[in-house]
């Protein structure tokens, strides 16, 4: 069974893991949704206009509103991983029988929770960003849908 400092180490390991896949995933769809609006920005300033273009405008828009569903839910899933594993890591922070010189006074996971919780805009922070961030695309693409069946 893993103890104290190797434990401590596991867990802290398994909260940058899951800090940087969250942020990874984010950037990800940043990415390839820039992509999706920049094509679709082109075929809509498109002139002539292309054949069945309404249909491709539409499908791009469809297709950004799905990806944005399920980066959210992604998002959401990813700021829990980290919210657990830091709670994980302030459990052995706290735990008495763990006396490591390493750990003793320190506590990183619990001060990281701590700083996260004193903050005034909660709302602006990396759990709503990533959770709720890619539903803004989702809008975006409900009013992109609009404008390319009323061309």
């Amino acid at each position: 069974m893993i103890e104290g400092k190797d434990l401590y180490a596991a867990i802290t390991q398994h909260v940058a893991n899951a800090e940087q896949v969250s942020w990874s995933r984010f950037n990800n769809f940043l990415m390839s949704n820039s992509i999706f609006i920049l094509a679709w920005a082109t075929l809509y300033t498109a002139n002539p206009i292309p054949a069945h273009t309404r249909l491709i405008l539409s499908t791009v828009c469809i297709v950004g509103v799905l990806s944005s569903v399920v980066w959210a839910g992604l998002g959401y899933r990813g700021r829990k991983n980290v919210n657990l594993f830091l709670g994980l890591g302030r459990q052995v922070e706290l735990d008495s029988k763990c006396t490591s010189a390493e750990l003793f006074g320190l506590g990183p996971c619990d001060n990281a929770i701590k700083l996260r919780d004193s903050i005034h805009y909660r709302w602006a922070g990396s759990f709503w960003v990533l959770s709720f961030g890619s539903l803004v695309y989702a809008l975006l693409y409900f009013v992109l849908l609009y404008a390319s069946l009323c061309r």
